[in-house]
């Protein structure tokens, strides 16, 4: 067998075939009677070797994978996307719209602090100081302490750290919008991918894969064409609509110039206008992803009897409400509600000994137990406090 570099990539040697090479080439070079007892000065000579050279294996190894992606981890992976343009997707903060009330003219200071009524540990941050003007509110983006997913509060359920004199009042007629782990390297890789399958491509991957490479916070991207000569789904004849999950306006009006194709229109609930080099202006349209809003009504058998087995938890409900919330946080745009899958997400939680799941969206209709469609322009999300158990 044939090791180190190879047709089929680096095959590396293990320390127990170096152990057995090294063993034999003592053998050929002293004799079969050569003492190896690793208790011996021999033996234990030839372990220190044998580690060494194993070591260097290893070394060969990082080295050839530094030159492969697909093999490649942590600041190596980075270093070589580096070279696609592509960087890692930083962890990013929860964030809160907070309505904060008080006198006109009052500040509002940087580092005020509002906390989840419920749980003194989830707190946001005012990032900035600003002035409230004449209405007596000001509606502020407050940010979480901490990066990471974890940081989230329902509607209406805030309260001040600390009295601030002249704030009379904070609410958040909103969810927070959770915050989002650091890129993995296998979301590192997988998004590299998409860039250099579609680079400089027209095509609806090609747009899509430089949306997710060249602008900033943009966390999904879909694109979706009307090659029809009728009005398909809102979408004119001949035209795309890019839909995304974050970024800024300008960033992403500019990106959809550069890289669509020639005589067809940029449609969406969004508009930029792009000045070309020759002073031409262009106007382009992409659409940004809603949140969906859902409520949730369970009706929940729940065993009292351990002659019938698992009784059910006394924290069963708050277990309930956490595992449903935490499946719609792995939810993507365009994924429909699958009553079934909620319904065994719930099943996971002990002594449930009958179940009805039903949803609605909070935006109108009534409450079923039939999967809820979700369009590519919608994102389902359920917040604790919208689920009511029976």
């Amino acid at each position: 067998m044939s090791y180190g570099v190879t047709s089929s990539g680096f095959v590396k040697k293990t320390l127990a075939q170096i152990q057995s090479e090294t063993e034999q080439d003592y053998f050929e070079q002293f004799g079969e009677e050569f003492v190896l007892d690793p208790r011996q000065p021999a033996g234990q000579e030839k372990a220190i070797l044998d580690e060494r050279i194993s070591l260097l294996w290893d070394l060969a190894q990082a080295v050839y994978s530094f030159l492969n992606v697909e093999q490649s981890e942590g600041a190596s992976l980075e270093n070589l996307v580096a070279l696609n343009g592509i960087s890692r997707l930083p962890a990013t903060k929860s964030k809160l719209t907070v309505t904060v009330s008080g006198g006109v003219g009052l500040t509002v200071p940087a580092g005020m602090e509002v906390q989840k009524i419920d749980n003194a540990d989830i707190v946001f941050v005012n990032p900035t100081e600003e002035i409230i003007d004449g209405s007596g509110q000001i509606d502020l983006v407050f940010e979480g302490k901490e990066s990471g997913p974890d940081i989230y509060v329902e509607a209406s359920n805030i309260e001040l750290v600390v009295p601030v004199a002249g704030i009379t009042g904070v609410d958040n007629a909103e969810a927070a919008i959770a915050g989002t782990n650091i890129e993995t390297d296998a979301e590192l890789k997988a998004r590299r991918k998409i860039s250099i399958q579609n680079e400089n491509s027209p095509s609806d991957q090609g747009i899509r894969a430089a949306l997710l490479a060249e602008v900033e916070n943009v966390t999904s991207a879909q694109v979706i064409s009307n090659r029809t000569d009728s009005t398909v789904d809102g979408r004119p004849p001949h035209s795309f609509e890019a839909i995304l999950e974050g970024g800024l306006d300008g960033d992403i009006a500019q990106v959809i110039y550069n890289n669509m194709p020639a005589g067809i229109k940029p449609y969406g609930d969004e508009s930029v206008i792009i000045t070309d080099t020759e002073g031409y202006d262009h106007e382009i349209g992409f659409s940004y992803v809603s949140d969906t809003a859902m409520d949730c009504q369970l009706t929940i058998g729940k065993n009292t009897d351990t002659n019938i087995g698992t009784l059910y938890p006394d924290d069963g409900d708050l277990q309930v409400k956490n595992a449903l919330v935490d499946y719609f946080a792995t939810f993507n745009p365009n994924q429909d509600v699958i009553n079934t899958q909620a319904a065994a997400i719930v099943n996971s939680i002990p002594g449930i000994t009958s179940l009805t799941v039903e949803f609605k969206k909070q935006s109108g209709g009534s409450y079923t137990e039939d999967n809820i469609t979700i369009t590519a322009k919608e994102q389902a999300s359920l917040a604790f406090g919208d689920i009511s158990i029976v």
